[in-house]
């Protein structure tokens, strides 16, 4: 009798295995406890765009500056440090014409996406943001163009609309600035003006 009962337990096992087997998702037959990431394609590198390298080109000028020719306010230098701010993210500019008090300027270069821009605080209290045309890395010169300014219904008389930075040597560059100026009058016109920097060692 033992023997006949075990014969029927053994049959019945193994046909509970059978529909088990018979009821499982296929796919956990080839599935195993290791799992392995797909592997994702690898695009090209990324090239830096002129923007960048422009910016890259700002970030050189890193330290002391001084013009001596092309200078107002009775030929007294111009002197400008550059500075890596914000965690490298902008160049600051810090522009001061020796003896003369009220000419002390900052201006920040950064990057707006593609494009490199430069923000001024202008003496004459109001702040001019400009952009700066496509550029090549091997370009020697970058012209920045007016974008919009705030503080105009305080001061609208004097406002940058234009500055070229053409860089002759790792140690010499220049910077032409245009000015829309607007007289008494409400006559408009532009003044330029040309400095011939020089790194201070």
């Amino acid at each position: 009798m033992r023997i006949l009962i075990s014969v029927i337990t053994a049959l019945l096992f193994s046909q509970i295995s059978v529909a088990v087997a018979q009821n499982a998702d296929p796919g956990d037959r080839h599935r195993s406890h290791a799992v392995v990431p797909a592997k994702v394609a690898e695009g090209p590198s990324t090239v830096p765009n002129a923007a960048l390298a422009a910016f890259e080109k700002i970030k050189g000028l890193v330290g002391e500056w001084e013009a001596r020719e092309g200078v107002a306010y009775g030929g007294k230098p111009i002197r400008v440090t550059y500075k890596l701010v914000s965690n490298g993210s902008g160049v600051m500019e810090t522009y001061t014409q020796v003896g003369a008090d009220m000419i002390d300027m900052v201006t920040v270069y950064h990057l707006d996406g593609e494009k490199l821009m430069m923000s001024h605080f202008c003496a004459v209290n109001n702040q001019v943001r400009l952009r700066a045309e496509p550029v090549l890395e091997a370009d020697k010169e970058m012209r920045f163009s007016y974008v919009d300014a705030s503080n105009l219904s305080v001061s609208n008389k004097e406002v940058i609309n234009g500055i070229v930075i053409t860089f002759l040597d790792r140690d010499h560059l220049t910077q032409r600035w245009t000015w829309r100026l607007t007289n008494d009058e409400g006559k408009v016109f532009d003044k330029k003006a040309t400095y011939h920097f020089k790194r201070r060692k």
